[in-house]
């Protein structure tokens, strides 16, 4: 006698495919939603310390988040030094950024919040390397 074979549709197919849909849409959803700053491997600068003894830091790479406050002085050839206001509440500090002449494409007006890729350099002046807005 010849066997008949099964061909249902058990439910436990319908579970498991539950757990892989739910899986795949977890990873997704990871991936997707975390940090999207191209910049979040590097160091924060930690503006208290940059304030307090910025030649320390001289030569080394950071991230800077902020808030631009003024212009302070635009050079063609050189760049454009603005004011960046860095931190929260009564931790708020203002700090000097120069925006090199190779980013004058970049649209830099008061109030703006960029992400900064920045380097400290001689006199321990911030010379951004990257920025995007946030």
């Amino acid at each position: 006698m010849a066997r008949r074979a099964r061909s249902q549709f058990s439910p436990v197919h319908l579970i498991l495919g539950a757990v892989v849909l739910l899986l795949i849409a977890g990873v997704g959803f990871f991936f997707l939603s975390g940090n999207e700053s191209s910049y979040r491997t590097l160091p924060l600068l930690d503006a208290e310390a940059y304030l307090e003894n910025a030649n320390s830091l001289r030569g080394n790479t950071y991230r800077l988040e902020g808030t631009i406050n003024h212009s302070l002085a635009w050079d063609s050839a050189v760049g454009r030094l603005f004011s960046l206001q860095v931190g929260t509440g009564r931790d708020t500090r203002l700090v000097p950024v120069l925006i090199p002449a190779e980013l004058n494409d970049i649209n830099v007006q008061r109030g703006q919040d960029f992400q900064l890729k920045i380097e400290v350099v001689e006199n321990g002046l911030l010379r951004v390397l990257e920025m995007e807005k946030s």
